[in-house]
């Protein structure tokens, strides 16, 4: 048995020349890869008798290396494209290659991925929040890899990474973060994190203010207030006592402000699928226990800390904004609230939280 989808190596191939757009092919990639696809091959359709469909058009190879450059991008680990190439284009040299997967020290096996880490620039590593993985910052890392090195990784428990047997503590997954930052070479960092992401890189900056340049604490407040805490206790309730898409619909009207929900409300359904796809019940219900016993943000935070940006949402029914302007003044950051925002400003206003996080990066201590 498989204790988790990422050890299954799937393969598959997108024939082109049928009248595909680019968009349609970006579309297909991305739900493969969702699925967890391993291996994606791009190769000419060839109509093989007069009665077949007839070929549309004849790929260029310059398309090809396009879609080579981009699909990597997306997650996959192995991308081979061209006119002759089939599904079955070197099956045993390609299947050797393996999902980015690293091995903590006490051997739980964490997934991540590198964008543009071929550049000299600095390294910018995003950290998810409650029920996302990688794929939640997608927008981000179009957005920044032209001028940044992208880290990317799911925390235990989180997509395509193990649950582990060690007990799920901030420090835990502080510890995570340096041993990849340390596997991959990676000295300094900034850090931007997502809710219970921000959590973590909060947490990081205390244990190691050396290693980061800046932090961006998204969603996140000086303590967990009673309503925080009510909202764990019953999310972790309706697991126990129903099922993960239960969950993912009381939680869609909490973490979402509303001008999104009324934008999205025709693939509000396809938002579930997604989160009940990307996420297992046995660990989401550690993740959410853990989080009521994390030692309070408030409580750690040290004299000396790297520059820090706050980003909240005025419609964010998590964390209030007096949390966030307490933490705040706590790390002498600055504060940026979001209109017409909730608790997820990646996803709600792209954009502008792109922008903002842009310029933060770039300015002076």
């Amino acid at each position: 048995m498989y204790e988790n989808i990422s050890q299954i190596l799937a393969k598959s191939e997108l024939v082109l020349g049928l009248g595909e757009t680019a968009n349609i092919i970006l579309i297909v990639l991305k739900k493969l890869r969702s699925a967890h696809c391993h291996t994606v091959t791009l190769g000419q359709y060839l109509q093989p008798v007069y009665s077949y469909f007839p070929v549309h058009q004849f790929v260029i190879p310059r398309v090809y290396e396009v879609w080579r450059r981009t699909s990597p991008h997306l997650g996959f680990a192995v991308v081979a494209g061209g006119s002759f190439i089939r599904s079955s284009y070197n099956a045993r040299k390609l299947s050797r290659k393996k999902m980015p997967i690293f091995n903590s020290e006490d051997n739980c096996r964490l997934y991540y991925e590198c964008h543009n880490f071929k550049n000299d620039e600095s390294v910018v590593v995003f950290l998810n929040g409650t029920t996302q993985t990688t794929r939640s910052w997608w927008m981000q890392t179009e957005y920044f890899q032209k001028k940044y090195k992208i880290l990317l990784y799911d925390a235990r428990g989180q997509g395509q990474s193990d649950l582990g047997q060690a007990s799920l503590t901030l420090d835990a997954h502080v510890n995570d973060l340096i041993q990849l930052l340390d596997y991959l070479g990676v000295n300094r960092t900034h850090l931007v994190g997502l809710s219970h992401g921000a959590r973590v890189a909060c947490r990081f900056g205390a244990i190691a203010p050396e290693r980061v340049d800046r932090i961006v604490l998204c969603g996140l407040g000086i303590n967990l207030s009673p309503r925080t805490v009510a909202l764990l206790h019953s999310w972790n309730h309706i697991l126990n006592s129903s099922s993960l898409e239960t969950l993912a619909w009381s939680m869609l009207p909490i973490v979402f402000g509303e001008p999104f929900l009324e934008q999205h409300k025709s693939i509000l359904n396809k938002m579930v699928s997604v989160v009940v796809k990307r996420n297992r019940a046995d660990a989401l219900k550690a993740h959410l226990r853990a989080m009521i016993h994390y030692l309070p943000v408030g409580d750690f935070i040290s004299e000396v800390y790297p520059p820090t940006l706050i980003v909240t949402g005025n419609q964010d029914l998590i964390v209030q904004i007096d949390q966030s302007r307490a933490l705040a003044k706590k790390l002498k950051a600055h504060l940026i609230q979001l209109k017409g925002v909730g608790h997820s400003p990646n996803m709600e206003a792209p954009e502008a939280f792109n922008r903002i996080i842009g310029q933060f990066l770039l300015t002076t201590q």
